[in-house]
Parts: C-alpha cells; structure tokens; sequence
C-alpha cells in the first residue's frame, strides 16, 4: 500500500491481514466503507428520506468531532 499517511497505511495493513485471513478482501473493504467513509461525506451510495432528514445528513457530514471520533475507532 503506498501512503504518506501512517493512519491510513495503518488501516491498509490491517485491512490486508484480516483479509489473508478472511480471504474476502472486497468484503472488507465495502464494510469500512459503509461504516467508517460513506456516512460522513456525500456518497452516491447514501440513501435518507429527503426532505425530512436532510438537515440531520449535512448535520453529520459538517461534525469534525464525529468524524475524528470515527477515524479513531477506524485506525483501531
């Protein structure tokens, strides 16, 4: 994996181990994505009930506290 980033390396090697043992590394990678990524920026594959939840989702996606509390939960 080539990264400047440790955390992301970090997640990288992480993600490769437990796929080697898994053997399913496309699983993983769609799990940390659904978790850890997609909830907290616009992604085509975000769904909500638009209009009503609409502040809720930018809400979410503005919180820097959140997001950093997601990055560490994701480096673990």
């Amino acid at each position: 994996m080539c990264t400047n980033n440790l955390t992301v390396l970090a997640m990288g090697c992480a993600v490769i181990a437990v796929a080697k043992y898994s053997e399913n590394v496309e699983m993983c990678r769609l799990t940390e994505q659904v978790v850890f990524s997609d909830p907290y920026r616009v992604s085509q594959y975000n769904r909500w009930t638009s209009p009503y939840l609409d502040e809720d989702a930018e809400a979410v996606r503005q919180d820097d506290e959140l997001k950093l509390e997601v990055a560490e939960l994701k480096s673990m």
